[in-house]
């Protein structure tokens, strides 16, 4: 169950990542998109943007351009840059 759960998100966080949006470059549009994807995955809290430097660039929980504070699970994420796939990291509920 759990890693059907955990195939689902990373299939849909796949699919936005290649987003027309997402491609162009287009962050604040892609915010939209990954907002309107968290809203409808009841399971997920929000979704996170990095950069390949780690810097946030934004979080759906938030409004677009407020500063986007520290990664919840800042290993995962370096783990994630270093290997260039989806990592799972934490899960929070």
């Amino acid at each position: 169950m759990v890693d059907a759960e955990l195939d689902s998100s990373v299939a849909a966080l796949s699919s936005i990542a290649h987003h027309p949006t997402m491609m162009a470059g287009d962050i604040r549009a892609f915010y939209e998109v990954a907002r309107s994807q968290a809203q409808a995955q009841h399971e997920w809290l929000a979704v996170y943007l990095a950069d390949d430097s780690g810097t946030t660039l934004f979080r759906t929980t938030a409004p677009f351009g407020a500063p986007g504070g520290e990664a919840a699970d800042p290993a995962s994420l370096q783990q994630a840059l270093s290997l260039h796939r989806p990592v799972v990291g934490g899960v929070a509920r």
